[in-house]
């Protein structure tokens, strides 16, 4: 019993007449277009009402995301406490829909765009999808790649002889940045990230009877 890649050179035909059992992958990927993308940041900050200034609060925050990323950024307060002479120390979320030309280097950005006053912490990148096309999208990739093994099954069938079957199929799916429920680190960031989709793996594997040895 031997482990191999996906059969696929006119070496390995050689060895079939040796062989009672094949493991292999295949690797299957969909995109998901069409989804809205975001980006979302934590704001800290020191507040005392005494020493505000002529600029508000939110005017100051809006001021650092603005320097960080122009965009309609959605603002709310998270977090909140009061030391003894008054001073809060107030954390904030915000997040905004990411284009398709961003910039690539949000961290960097984001560290640039931080002040005395204001710290701009941890850019995530997030997608939004529709679930019932995503299922579906799953269910018709599964599919595809259940015909492949077949396909494959019934060539290494031509190839030695003899007669193979599928004895087991595990199937994973793996979520890859920007897809349903998952938050990355825009450190992992990049052009093609948010757009990269599921990627399916199969791991398939064939038998057939002993070989008979002459």
């Amino acid at each position: 019993m031997q482990d191999f890649g996906k059969p696929a050179d006119l070496a390995f035909e050689a060895r079939l007449a040796q062989l009672d059992t094949l493991r292999y992958r295949v690797h299957a990927h969909t995109t998901l277009p069409g989804q809205r993308t975001r980006v979302a940041v934590t704001l800290k900050t020191l507040h005392s009402p005494q020493h505000q200034g002529d600029e508000s609060l939110h005017a100051r925050l809006r001021r650092v995301l603005a320097h960080f990323f122009p965009a309609a950024w959605t603002l709310f307060l998270v977090g909140r406490s009061i030391d003894d002479e008054g001073v809060e120390a107030l954390t904030y979320r915000a997040s905004a829909a990411l284009p398709k030309d961003a910039p690539t280097d949000l961290p960097a950005l984001a560290r640039a765009a931080s002040t005395e006053t204001v710290a701009l912490l941890g850019p995530e990148i997030s997608m939004t999808v529709d679930l019932d096309d995503y299922r579906r999208r799953i269910g018709a990739l599964k599919q595809e790649a259940l015909r492949a093994v077949v396909r494959e099954r019934e060539a290494l069938a031509a190839a030695s002889g003899r007669q193979w079957e599928i004895r087991d199929i595990q199937t994973r799916c793996a979520s890859l940045p920007g897809c349903p429920g998952i938050s990355t680190p825009a450190s992992g960031f990049d052009a093609c990230s948010v757009e990269d989709g599921v990627s399916l793996v199969l791991e398939v594997t064939l038998g057939a009877d002993s070989p008979v040895l002459h």
